[in-house]
């Protein structure tokens, strides 16, 4: 039994539960012995043994004052799936008999990801910005419906137009959002940096998801804040916005310009940013 439990010190695997252990390679023999845990590997995979439904997922993270043992709650899926793939060419390719794919699992795929034409992945993230209490289905509604008051919007504006100006309307409810997100998104930000006692607001480039998440959170936040409740919908409210932005116009676009101006106004900061 306990030749069997040393051979299983580096990885147990009890059916539902997967316990890893590794020794980091960063980490000495001294530095090791020095904190030693609880629990050593050998007691605990016994433990896991004896009751596996009792059994919880432990990882070992480095704090600053020694190697800690936490409990790992979202991990749904061993290390050794992959992740699936969708897309409809990578499955229309000729098989390789050879490929490892064909003896490793697959994960399950997400209930957002789909190989429709109609799925675009920056509309399904400003779906999950929108949602509140995990209700996916009223915030795609939401979207779904802000895009339909954009194209009825256009569509009449395109026919009320001159026959000259008409090929300059777009149509295109997705097209306009993502040009409305694009125009939103600011080019520099601040941070605040603390420098003998006092706060600065340090002008530092962002990245690209900071971005896009900086310009949605914007046009949801105005659209919350500035409709005339109860007498506009969200997803009025919504089109609007973003119809302005594309135009850019509105409050979303003046953040935008605030921002860059913070950032230029604290300039002289700059040789705080220490990242």
């Amino acid at each position: 039994m306990l030749e069997a439990l040393e051979a299983t010190r580096n990885h147990v695997n009890t059916g539902n539960v997967i316990f890893s252990y590794r020794r980091p390679p960063c980490w000495t023999g001294g530095l090791w012995d020095r904190y030693p845990f609880a629990l050593s590997p050998s007691k605990m995979a016994l433990s896991m043994v004896r009751n596996p439904a009792a059994c919880q997922l432990y990882r070992i993270s480095a704090q600053r004052r020694g190697p800690v043992l936490e409990q790992v709650r979202t991990v749904v899926w061993h290390e050794t799936y992959q992740e699936p793939v969708v897309d409809k060419e990578y499955y229309r390719k000729p098989e390789e008999i050879d490929d490892l794919t064909h003896t490793r699992p697959v994960r399950s795929a997400l209930a957002t990801q789909s190989t429709s034409v109609f799925n675009y992945p920056e509309v399904t993230k400003f779906t999950s910005y929108v949602m509140r209490k995990g209700d996916r289905a009223v915030a795609r509604s939401i979207v779904e419906k802000s895009f339909e008051h954009l194209k009825r919007h256009q569509i009449k504006k395109y026919h009320e137009a001159a026959p000259d100006e008409k090929p300059y309307i777009d149509c295109n409810p997705v097209r306009i959002f993502h040009t409305a997100i694009d125009n939103c998104k600011p080019a520099v930000g601040v941070k605040s940096v603390k420098r003998g006692g006092k706060t600065y607001q340090v002008p530092t480039p962002l990245t690209d998801n900071r971005r896009r998440f900086l310009a949605m959170n914007w046009m949801i936040a105005e659209t919350r804040e500035n409709r005339d409740w109860p007498t506009q919908s969200f997803a009025k409210k919504l089109s609007s916005n973003l119809l302005e932005a594309y135009q850019e116009q509105g409050k979303v676009i003046k953040r935008k310009y605030d921002l860059h101006k913070l950032a230029d106004a604290n300039k002289a900061y700059g040789h705080f940013r220490f990242w």
